[in-house]
């Protein structure tokens, strides 16, 4: 199961599993003939749960992962849950139509009645600013590494990152300061302090700068960290202690 993580809030993969073994087949039919085509499935969420009576369904609001052989998404969806069983007749009835292929994963957000949604169906949760917020860190990798350094900042947390130009398994231990504006270079960059180098001990225990389109990954460390009296001096400085190329 997958799990995918947005500004320190984790989402978990939930199984959903086809509507003719979650619900009654007579059921399911009178359902079928109201469903409209994709990017309706809050309206076919919606009519389904209405089928039923004493909210034995509900719906559920959250994002799927679509994943082909040439392309991945991540979009905001709405499902139906019965019990603690998940399933979706957008899925069976309107996508099944256009394609059999594909992997589909579900992340639910936040469940609600039927009786909840109001005439003209929109979403009551945050599903679908939160599958925006991860579809752009699909397409682009330096927003999350930015989301992950900030969050870093905010809890004064140690981080492990790696360069593009350093070996697969060698991390620089850094304490994340702040993420500042390069204007002369139009680019963010992170300043902070090196706590340990992987290769170059004469660099540890010293402010440092990092271009955050020159980091490949990062890792939040278990550690937390104190920052140094008159860092803030430092930013002034920064441009003196450029290490991207170590």
């Amino acid at each position: 199961m997958m799990t995918v993580e947005l500004k320190g809030v984790l989402y978990r993969e939930t199984h959903v599993t086809s509507a003719d073994e979650a619900i009654d087949l007579t059921k399911l039919k009178s359902i079928v003939g109201e469903l409209k085509d994709d990017g309706q499935c809050l309206h076919n969420a919606y009519i389904t749960a209405r089928a039923f009576e004493n909210n034995e369904v509900i719906c559920v609001e959250g994002f799927v992962h679509t994943s082909t052989s040439n392309d991945a998404r991540m979009i905001r969806h709405c499902w139906n849950k019965i019990g603690s069983t998940h399933f979706d007749v957008t899925k069976d009835f309107i996508w099944a139509k256009k394609s059999t292929q594909g992997k589909f994963n579900y992340f639910p957000v936040q469940e609600f009645q039927h009786s909840e949604y109001a005439t003209g169906q929109k979403f009551l949760s945050q599903a679908p600013k939160i599958a925006a917020e991860i579809e752009q860190r699909l397409t682009n990798p330096t927003l999350e590494l930015k989301d992950s350094i900030e969050l870093a900042i905010s809890r004064n947390q140690k981080i492990n990152l790696r360069l593009k130009t350093s070996p697969p398994d060698k991390f620089i231990l850094f304490h994340p300061y702040a993420l500042l504006e390069d204007v002369l270079k139009g680019s963010v960059v992170m300043l902070g302090l090196i706590e340990k180098h992987h290769s170059n001990d004469d660099i540890s225990n010293k402010y440092g700068i990092h271009s955050i389109s020159a980091i490949d990954e990062v890792v939040l460390n278990t550690e937390s960290f104190l920052r140094l009296e008159g860092w803030e001096n430092q930013i002034d400085k920064a441009k003196y202690n450029v290490i991207n190329d170590i």
